[in-house]
C-alpha cells in the first residue's frame, strides 16, 4: 500500500535514499498494474472471440471449456453464459485496476513534485536541450 505525500514533519524524518526508494516502489506498483491491465485486457478479448464464435453455435453441439487445467465438455448453450459471465467479471476487474492505477499514478506524481525527484530520462532531456539552446547562437 502506498501512502500520499507526507506531511511537513514527515517530510523532515525521510532520507533521500527513503524519498527515492519509496517512489521507485510507487512506480513499480504502476507497472505491475499495467501489466496486470494488458494481461486481462488480452484475456478479455480472448473472451470475445470465444462468444462470437459460441453465439453462431447451435446451442446443443458439443463444446468443450477448459476449467481449472482440466477440460470439460458441455454443449454450447451450457458454455455461452459462463464465458459471458466471466468477460463481465474480467470487465470490472480491469475497470477496478484501472482506477488503482490512476490513483497509484497520481499519488506518485506527487511525491514526485512534493521531493523535485528527476528520473535519468529526465535529466537526460534536459541536458540535450540545453545543449541545443547553446549551440543555436555558434557559426561553424
Amino acid at each position: 500500500t502506498m501512502k500520499g505525500p507526507p506531511s511537513q514533519s514527515t517530510q523532515n524524518q525521510l532520507t533521500e535514499e527513503q524519498i527515492i526508494q519509496s517512489f521507485k516502489s510507487m512506480v513499480s506498483e504502476c507497472q505491475a498494474i499495467r501489466r496486470k491491465i494488458a494481461e486481462l485486457e488480452q484475456e478479455s478479448s480472448e473472451h470475445l472471440l470465444v462468444i462470437e464464435t459460441l453465439e453462431h453455435a447451435e446451442k446443443s453441439r458439443k463444446a468443450f471449456r477448459l476449467i481449472g487445467g482440466i477440460l470439460v465438455q458441455k454443449t454450447v448453450g451450457e458454455i455461452l453464459p459462463d464465458v459471458k459471465k466471466n468477460l463481465e467479471g474480467i470487465k470490472q476487474v480491469l475497470s477496478h485496476l484501472e482506477s488503482d492505477l490512476k490513483t497509484k499514478e497520481d499519488t506518485a506524481s506527487k511525491w514526485k513534485e512534493t521531493y523535485n525527484i528527476r528520473t535519468q530520462n529526465e535529466v537526460q532531456n534536459s541536458k540535450k536541450q540545453t545543449m541545443q539552446q547553446s549551440s543555436n547562437g555558434l557559426l561553424v
